[in-house]
């Protein structure tokens, strides 16, 4: 027989901050009275031990998007700017990043690449210019740089190598 269970939670903050600023200028008191307000709501998905949490921006839009179990970071994380444009996704295995770990420019280009297994960085790491050139590349075997670190320049001229 299998179980499930499934509980789903949405939380709505409003967040409403005063601030109040005084000041005399040619013997006429100036007041300034801003309201600073937000409105952010939550939502957490759980099937048995999973987690699915997810933070919105203001305008709706989803900002965080994460897979827990047992309350531990375990499977995708994304995030993502106002305009909708994803702006990281990486893999938690466990807690640890464990796979390639994306990073994105606000055009959508992507920023770096890293590629991790159980938390350590192994394999390349890239990063790029926001044209979408290379910008450098290292290699890593379990945390420790191995090969080459290679740099080039926003028109793909090399500019570094060791």
């Amino acid at each position: 027989m299998t179980h499930f269970l499934l509980i789903y939670i949405k939380k709505v903050y409003l967040l409403e901050i005063w601030s109040v600023s005084l000041f005399l200028k040619n013997n006429i008191i100036f007041i300034t009275l801003i309201l600073h307000s937000a409105c952010f709501y939550k939502e957490t998905t759980i099937v048995d031990k999973l987690h699915t949490k997810k933070i919105y921006y203001n305008n709706g839009q989803l900002e965080y998007q994460s897979e827990m179990l047992d309350n531990v970071l375990h499977g995708e994380t994304k995030y993502w700017y106002e305009n909708g444009i994803l702006k990281s996704l990486v893999n938690y295995t466990n807690g640890k990043l464990h796979g390639k770990q994306y990073q994105y420019y606000d055009n959508g280009t992507t920023k770096y690449v890293i590629n991790y297994d159980f938390g350590k960085k192994h394999g390349y790491e890239i990063w790029y210019y926001k044209n979408g050139q290379i910008k450098s590349q290292k290699e890593y075997s379990y945390d420790r740089l191995v090969g080459n670190i290679y740099r080039w320049d926003i028109n793909g001229n090399i500019i570094f190598w060791k």
